[in-house]
């Protein structure tokens, strides 16, 4: 995992989708399914090809066609939360300060540009749809840091040292963002993550700056204000959940994993994993949730949403190891395209219901819905009398 999040810059999220299939040893190629159901042909290099090897000599006999699985029982599919986890032991065990999956992509944008590459020739390899999202990554930060520089301390690029980038000088440059340019604490924060993974880079060449380099990886990410997370009311949801043309296949799986997102409060990661086989909607309808900290839970079924999944099931006739709501090629959706099909119905919705215009929906959105009903182990309640606001789900 390690070798495909740094070697070709993979997010985590890709590397816990990778089937067996996507592996062509004779082409030596890799199949990727990124961001917005897009599937992508990358090169498979030696090196990688080796230690994926190695791997699969020794990886369990299961049922999944998923390359990698869960180091603990029940053995399945690895998650992209338990690819950063593993990334994270992987610092821990090298002494390194901690970093997640998506900084060793930083790092490969980083290392391509100090050894020549172009911005395109960079964007290409991390498959990103415009260079601005490249520059953002690397080079327009430097850009800013070098402008910042000579502006307080007189010195062109060419001229700088390592004693010209300690903590107290990118840290001033950090608040330089946020006083003169207006940015964000989100921008800043990403301006902050470029640096870390130059730096990073520069630790392994420059031993000599080791204690620098290490009071810059320690400058904290900045705390920001979050909102609080919007509710639906009971008309809201209806207009919501009757967005989706049902007159196309798409637009029924959307209905379908609309409701069973309300109704549920399932997490976005847990929508896309749900198989087929993890429903049951005969006496004491449920589906099977292998959620955050590898905890599994039972959530029931109302009869209306079981009314909803039952032809959806029948129409999508999948095995039982297929996910509940695939893309058009059978794949697991992204939590990316699912936030992106909420927000789009969301929209379309918001035409019949304008109080859908005033809010922010998000997947979180449907987990925080309450309509007097609370899921309990035992069945559902009505809840008599007890006013509407942003519960928790389960």
């Amino acid at each position: 995992m390690l070798m495909l999040l740094a070697r070709l810059g993979l997010r985590a999220g890709e590397v816990a989708s990778l089937s067996l299939d996507d592996l062509g040893w004779r082409a030596g190629e890799l199949t990727v399914h990124g961001k917005g159901g897009r599937d992508d042909r990358l090169p498979l290099p030696c090196d990688v090809g080796a230690a994926l090897a190695a791997y699969l000599r020794s990886r369990p006999r299961v049922s999944t066609r998923t390359v990698f699985l869960r180091a603990i029982a029940p053995v399945g599919a690895m998650t992209s939360g338990g690819v950063t986890w593993a990334v994270y032991n992987a610092c821990d065990r090298s002494g390194v300060p901690r970093a997640g999956a998506h900084r060793l992509r930083h790092s490969l944008a980083t290392q391509m540009l100090a050894t020549g590459s172009s911005l395109a020739e960079v964007g290409q390899v991390l498959r990103h749809a415009r260079v601005a999202t490249t520059a953002i990554y690397a080079l327009d930060c430097f850009r800013l840091l070098f402008a910042y520089l000579a502006q307080t301390s007189g010195k062109q690029p060419a001229e700088l040292g390592f004693e010209d980038l300690d903590a107290s000088t990118i840290s001033g440059f950090l608040t330089h963002l946020e006083k003169q340019r207006g940015v964000s604490a989100v921008t800043r924060n990403a301006r902050l993550v470029a640096l870390r993974s130059w730096f990073a880079f520069a630790a392994h060449r420059h031993p000599e700056h080791a204690a620098l380099i290490a009071q810059v990886l320690a400058i904290p990410a900045k705390r920001r204000d979050r909102p609080l997370v919007s509710f639906l009311e009971p008309g809201e949801a209806d207009a919501l959940l009757n967005a989706p043309d049902a007159g196309r296949w798409t637009g029924r799986r959307d209905r379908a994993l609309l409701t069973f997102a309300v109704q549920t409060g399932l997490r976005a990661s847990e929508l896309t994993a749900a198989r087929t086989g993890d429903i049951a909607l005969g006496r004491g309808a449920h589906v099977q949730v292998l959620g955050k900290g590898r905890k599994e839970r039972a959530v029931p079924l109302s009869s209306h949403t079981v009314a909803v999944l039952r032809p959806w099931l029948s129409e999508r006739a999948g095995d039982p190891r297929e996910p509940v709501f695939p893309g058009p090629g059978g794949q697991h959706l992204t939590r990316d395209t699912v936030r992106k099909l909420v927000v789009r119905h969301a929209r379309s919705a918001a035409a019949d219901c304008p109080a859908l215009a005033a809010k922010k929906i998000g997947v979180h959105t449907l987990r925080h819905y309450v309509d007097g009903w609370v899921m309990w182990p035992a069945g559902v309640f009505p809840l008599a009398g007890v006013p509407r606001g942003p519960v928790p789900a389960t």
